[in-house]
């Protein structure tokens, strides 16, 4: 059940993070301008899309549950009406809507914009839907993890993952019979199994960190 604290505690994330949120999108919209919408993705466009979203995603997954270790502030939160579990839901609540305040935008200017051929929108949903796994995925270790050797050990899987997934995977995700870009079924799946994961590893973050010890 959320709480009024547990709410409180997001907007307070959200707060913090407000100008962060703010610059991704504005840096995420430029790069859509450089890329004029039409599916031709400028290799600018594309790279700061792609490093504007990532790095929100990286802060918002490591930088918060560390500074609140680092500043001995997680016992203050544990000091307000809320247990360890709850506490730990509101970082993740409080992550995940600011991930999504800048991508989902993002996503519905492209969705509504475009007017390109059908494929390249498949290839852009492809990656975008990624990303969004990619952060579920690091927040999930982030959370679970108590310490600076776990947040790095996501950030660099997380980062290197990123390329691999636009080389290698998703040219063939969404390869067509005709070898043109094109909605295909293992697309769907494979975005469909890499949200289920990301849920998934959320889930089982926070079921492990509600019951262990406020140390």
């Amino acid at each position: 059940m959320i709480t009024r604290a547990m709410v409180a505690l997001v907007r307070k994330d959200l707060y913090l993070y407000r100008w962060l949120i703010v610059g991704t999108l504005v840096g995420g919209m430029l790069a859509l301008w450089l890329s004029d919408l039409d599916g031709n993705v400028s290799l600018a466009g594309h790279i700061l899309l792609v490093t504007a979203i990532v790095v929100l995603g990286v802060i918002l997954a490591v930088h918060g549950p560390l500074s609140e270790r680092q500043a001995q502030s997680y016992s203050f939160v544990l000091s307000l009406p809320v247990s360890i579990g709850q506490a730990a839901a509101a970082r993740v609540l409080g992550s995940l809507s600011g991930f999504l305040l800048a991508w989902a935008p993002l996503l519905l200017v492209v969705l509504t914009l475009h007017d390109g051929p059908s494929g390249e929108l498949a290839w852009f949903v492809g990656l975008m839907v990624f990303l969004l796994a990619n952060f579920g995925l690091l927040l999930a270790l982030t959370v679970l993890g108590r310490n600076e050797l776990w947040s790095v050990t996501g950030i660099v899987v997380s980062n290197t993952a990123v390329p691999l997934f636009q080389l290698l995977a998703l040219p063939a995700l969404t390869r067509g019979a005709d070898g043109e870009l094109a909605w295909t079924p293992q697309l769907f799946l494979t975005l469909s199994g890499l949200l289920l994961a990301a849920a998934l590893a959320l889930g089982l973050a926070l079921l492990f960190t509600s019951r262990r010890d406020v140390s």
